[in-house]
């Protein structure tokens, strides 16, 4: 996937608490696309602040590797190259 951009966000959570973290902007490579989609696939995912070990707002262009948990989350997001 390439990052095609990249929005700070904090709320605060259902709890009260404070949450911080990414709106990324992310379009998939062309074998990653699902049959029916014509021209680039992409989509938006939140990740949390503490999942990524770089800051999105200065990687625009990078390829990414985006990992899920078991529930279907984020887990983290590795930067592939720059």
């Amino acid at each position: 996937m390439k990052l095609i951009g990249a929005r700070s966000s904090a709320f605060n959570g259902s709890d009260g608490r404070p949450v911080e973290g990414y709106n990324l902007y992310l379009v998939y490579d062309p074998e990653e696309i699902y049959d029916g989609v014509v021209g680039e696939q992409c989509e938006r995912l939140f990740v949390l602040k503490s999942r990524l070990l770089f800051d999105p707002c200065t990687c625009v262009g990078a390829r990414v590797d985006v990992r899920y948990n078991r529930s279907g989350k984020v887990q983290r997001v590795d930067l592939l190259e720059v």
